[in-house]
């Protein structure tokens, strides 16, 4: 019968130390171009839902104050949906370098926005929802529209 060698059922500590260089080498997080085409199209479909979520709301609200859902109701509370989400949107770019879709598909902007740049990277980012996330400009991924709005470039969350 072998015996087993000694520490045969302890991890060593080097199980526990990851560099940088071997995560980027292993997902290819770290990218400086940025989040992948299809990361940034992520991010507007979900800015997109979250707009839809909040048009949403306000016509449950119409409904649970006892108003008769009418059909002139609906243009009503998709602008105060979208107004909603603008705001909600502005916030998250202030407080957390993103929209609410760049936040749920992993990545940030490198550098706060700045305050002028706010009101431009909101549009950008509604008008990309609208687009359904579909590129408008040339130059690959460093040229998506929220990265020319806010003047900062994007990077991921892990990187």
């Amino acid at each position: 019968m072998s015996e087993s060698p000694e520490g045969w059922d302890r991890l060593s500590e080097s199980a526990f130390v990851d560099s940088a260089e071997s995560r980027e080498a292993a997902t290819g997080i770290g990218d400086p171009a940025g989040p992948s085409l299809l990361s940034q199209m992520a991010a507007a479909w979900a800015d997109l839902v979250a707009a839809g979520t909040m048009t949403t709301a306000t016509l449950a609200a119409v409904v649970v104050t006892g108003k008769p859902l009418t059909v002139s109701a609906l243009p009503w509370a998709v602008a105060v949906g979208c107004a909603w989400w603008c705001m909600a949107a502005a916030l998250c770019v202030r407080v957390r370098r993103g929209t609410p879709g760049m936040l749920v598909a992993g990545f940030v902007y490198d550098d706060e926005v700045a305050g002028p740049r706010v009101g431009w990277t909101v549009g950008a980012a509604f008008f990309a929802a609208l687009l359904l996330g579909v590129p408008l400009l040339p130059g690959g991924r460093s040229r998506s529209l929220l990265t020319v709005a806010a003047g900062r470039s994007i990077k991921s969350f892990f990187a």
